[in-house]
């Protein structure tokens, strides 16, 4: 779908732009105004807005529009899926890790060892990570490609935390967790 078309705006308009043309196609094209095929074109500009008004969507989109292999359904078209995947597919999500662990006094001045499970995104098994099952988005990760699992991590609490002091530990692939005591 050309976005930068159907809502009627240069390839390079500022957000403003943006959301000046949606508002006004919205407003026309909205399925109380009465007019027959309104829902569809409604949806279509609904559409267009998310991912333009979006600087990471539309940074995606326009790579991937000037990336874009031509696709012919009759023949003689070089690997359209992943063509479509460029096009449609979500960012994955990026959750930052913080955790508070939550000692006595006497636990902090002893320290020690503190095991925590905490959530992590990882691939997802059912459509190995690109965000696309048979008939569209992956019923599983919902085109995110990625689903929530847990992972225990071990922290190192040092001798003598104490309340706002920030501990690291490193996870199984390599990431570092941070954690930040908290003394009741």
């Amino acid at each position: 779908m050309k976005y930068y078309q159907l809502l009627g705006v240069p390839i390079d308009a500022s957000e403003s732009e943006i959301k000046t043309a949606y508002r006004r196609l919205a407003r026309e094209f909205h399925p109380d105004s009465g007019q027959p095929g309104d829902v569809e074109r409604f949806r279509e500009i609904q559409e267009a807005y998310e991912i333009l008004s979006d600087p990471e969507k539309r940074r995606h989109y326009d790579g991937a529009r000037r990336h874009a292999v031509p696709v012919s359904w009759t023949g003689g078209f070089e690997e359209p899926i992943p063509a479509f995947r460029e096009v449609f597919a979500r960012p994955p999500r990026v959750v930052p890790v913080e955790v508070d662990i939550v000692l006595s006094e006497r636990e902090a001045a002893r320290g020690g060892e503190a095991v925590l499970e905490v959530a992590k995104d990882v691939d997802c098994g059912d459509c190995g990570g690109t965000g696309f099952g048979f008939y569209g988005w992956c019923p599983s990760c919902r085109g995110e490609r990625v689903v929530r699992a847990r992972e225990r991590i071990r922290f190192r609490i040092p001798p003598g935390a104490e309340s706002g002091d920030v501990i690291h530990a490193r996870r199984g692939d390599g990431s570092s967790v941070q954690a930040r005591i908290r003394l009741t």
